[in-house]
């Protein structure tokens, strides 16, 4: 069976990248090379990179400064020589037969890539993420897995085939030299999307793709992920993201209904995750008044503007369409509201964050 190249870009998670690594080398698949890109971390994850190449011939460490996951997994592609391509977050892990499964699956069926489901595992909480349909693209039926990824929500509340949330670069198995030989890669400058954008453009050069509903993929949910933490500079880096699926849109998709309402939903979504996670989060420095100006702010510039007056929320839920009505009017003090009663949903469901 063919060779796999698995990419791990490692910051700073010293407390679970044992168990990453130790879930890939107990792959059942043995032709494998782990690359573990370590991105200047300040813990010990060196040491532990190091340890397990003295340890294991089938790893290597590659150590660099600190310049994002970008970055790191860009180096982690060069460096591949493997038939096929994944990729690993370091505090996550994958069941023993990923790796032989998706090879046999994606040769089988002569795929570019193939997109796998995965556990969302929080504390000692385990529950599926959204099943996806097994299916097979070709090169007629790749289109839908590039709305898919501009908004996982439109394509599957228009769609009668759920993908699910498919935009990750992990929970997926990528041919080596597709990849290696693409122009497709990930943007230094993107902290968000950056998975979604290089998806998109590197699926240019897709001819067969596939998804399978096998949950090979362990993804560890924490309070200090970039999902659930503060973000200062969530509105500019959301900005700058949405430039470039505006990019890919004109280049690609320029005179596309479905393109356009795909690209007006992931906006108005994204602005109602901008309330949670900078506006109105905890770790919000800002007074109240400034912060509920600057959101109001927020929506009458662009994209946002054009996304509250024509996205279609109707497969909205109730939390996320009153949002978006209170978003519309320019009315931010009902939408603060609405985020703290939320939390407090959150901590009764979730716990503490």
């Amino acid at each position: 069976m063919a060779k796999v190249s698995i990419i791990v870009p490692v910051y700073n998670t010293e407390a679970y990248l044992p168990q990453c690594i130790e879930s890939l080398l107990s792959q059942t698949l043995e032709d494998i090379e782990i690359i573990l890109v370590n991105d200047g971390s300040p813990d010990r994850c060196r040491q532990i990179c190091d340890e397990y190449v003295q340890r294991d011939g089938r790893v290597i460490a590659v150590h660099k400064e600190n310049e994002g996951v970008s970055i790191a997994r860009n180096i982690g592609i060069e460096r591949s020589t493997g038939e096929w391509i994944c990729f690993i977050d370091s505090d996550d892990w994958v069941a023993p037969d990923m790796c032989s499964g998706a090879v046999s699956y994606a040769e089988a069926n002569d795929l570019d890539m193939l997109a796998y489901n995965s556990y969302s595992n929080y504390g000692n909480n385990q529950v599926k993420c959204a099943d996806i349909a097994q299916c097979i693209f070709d090169t007629t039926g790749i289109e839908l897995f590039q709305l898919c990824l501009v908004s996982s929500h439109y394509f599957n509340s228009k769609h009668d085939i759920q993908l699910g949330a498919v935009g990750g670069s992990p929970k997926k198995i990528y041919r080596g030299d597709l990849l290696r030989q693409s122009d497709a890669r990930f943007i230094k400058e993107l902290t968000r999307g950056e998975d979604i954008v290089f998806n998109l453009y590197l699926s240019e050069d897709f001819k067969r793709i596939g998804f399978i509903n096998e949950f090979w993929y362990h993804y560890r949910t924490h309070a200090d992920q970039t999902t659930q933490a503060y973000q200062k500079d969530l509105p500019e880096v959301s900005l700058l993201f949405f430039e470039n699926i505006r990019a890919y849109i004109d280049k690609y998709h320029k005179n596309s209904d479905e393109f356009e309402a795909a690209y007006n939903l992931s906006v108005l979504r994204t602005l109602n995750n901008i309330c949670f996670q900078h506006y109105f989060h905890k770790e919000n420095p800002a007074k109240l008044s400034a912060r509920l100006r600057g959101l109001k702010q927020l929506t009458m510039t662009e994209p946002f503007n054009t996304a509250l007056k024509n996205a279609d929320t109707s497969h909205f839920r109730l939390d996320d369409k009153l949002f978006s009505i209170f978003l519309r009017k320019r009315m931010t003090l009902p939408v603060w509201m609405l985020c703290k009663c939320w939390r407090i949903l959150y901590v009764l469901v979730r716990g503490k964050i």
